[in-house]
């Protein structure tokens, strides 16, 4: 929040990735049996993974003699083979253990005290580019008017067109063509790759789902935009699309390719494709701020990548659409709940 630059979505997907990168490392470079740290800490590590593993291996030295912990998995197993479970009922941390708790919490608040001198520097710092850096409003994207122009014959399509316009003409030139490599990927790569090709089109997009719901906010434009009428309908309808359209159509070289060898996992990548844009606009009206519903995304497409069901449809797609048919009506009715209060905000 102190770096302009690492306000939006740049940096809730690199503060996601560093805290992983913290998570596994700690977990890597912790053996209880080598390790003097491992086995007698206090402090531990900023997870707590090192009292974890300590006490863990104390306990199973007790239960099942001679075994010892040769590495931590959570979430999922890399052994092959039958699991052995035994009962671990019962952690009884030391004082030390929860005074070395405390310290971490306790450097981070005064981290956050030294660097208030920085506070006023920051928030001088403003989103928008002065027009004097050479700020552009956008790319012409002429092909973009003639695509959109069938909408123009109704009067919401109109202000649909507008918006995809709007936030189509913003997107810098690297997304298109990661967008294009990716649409590649969907059409000819194995599925393993098709699923993870899906969920960087949806990765890229962070930005757009939860950011538009608040486009008013951020500009303070709601107090003129709503007071038109029925403008808070027709601005929902638009805004659903418009997420619709932006988290369907990058997948849509994919759900063409599985409509004919695999329709199940095409109707989950559909299914999927759909929750993230309703989830995106209901998280974002709630919070009144996107980064809940990026930093969610963002670990989803991470585990999705490994295997998880949510956004990788490949896999079981019976599990993905069981999943989403819960989280989309869900959703729905969230984002109807909250758009008429987060419009009078």
């Amino acid at each position: 929040d102190l770096l302009p630059w690492l306000r939006r979505t740049g940096g809730n997907v690199l503060y996601f990735f560093v805290w992983i990168t913290l998570f596994t490392v700690t977990i890597v470079n912790i053996d209880p049996e080598t390790s003097e740290w491992a086995r007698r800490t206090w402090i531990s590590d900023p997870n707590g993974m090192a009292l974890a593993i300590r006490d863990l291996q104390s306990h199973l030295e007790i239960v099942q003699p001679g075994r010892k912990i040769s590495g931590l998995n959570i979430g999922s197993s890399i052994y092959d083979g039958p699991a052995i479970l035994f009962e671990w009922t019962q952690w009884r941390p030391r004082f030390s253990d929860v005074l070395g708790r405390l310290l971490w919490p306790l450097l981070a608040m005064l981290a956050v005290i030294a660097m208030a001198p920085l506070l006023d520097w920051a928030a001088a710092r403003t989103r928008a580019l002065p027009a004097s850096a050479g700020y552009s409003p956008g790319r012409k994207l002429y092909w973009l008017d003639v695509l959109l122009r069938p909408l123009d014959r109704h009067p919401l399509g109109t202000l649909l067109a507008a918006e995809l316009k709007l936030v189509l003409r913003q997107r810098r030139l690297w997304w298109w063509l990661v967008l294009i490599v990716l649409a590649a990927i969907q059409l000819f790569a194995p599925l393993e790759a098709l699923a993870i090709a899906c969920i960087g089109a949806w990765l890229i997009s962070t930005d757009i789902f939860a950011r538009g719901v608040l486009r008013e906010r951020d500009s303070a434009t709601g107090a003129m935009l709503f007071t038109a009428a029925n403008a808070r309908g027709r601005l929902l309808i638009v805004r659903t699309l418009t997420a619709l359209a932006l988290a369907i159509v990058p997948v849509l070289p994919a759900l063409l390719r599985l409509s004919i060898s695999h329709p199940q996992i095409g109707i989950a990548l559909l299914l999927t494709a759909t929750s993230v844009a309703i989830a995106g606009l209901a998280l974002g009206a709630l919070c009144s701020n996107p980064r809940p519903f990026e930093l969610i995304l963002v670990m989803l497409a991470y585990v999705g990548v490994q295997g998880q069901t949510t956004l990788n449809a490949t896999l079981h797609p019976a599990a993905t659409m069981a999943q989403h048919g819960l989280i989309l009506p869900l959703m729905s009715v969230l984002l109807l709940l909250v758009w008429p209060r987060h419009t009078r905000a």
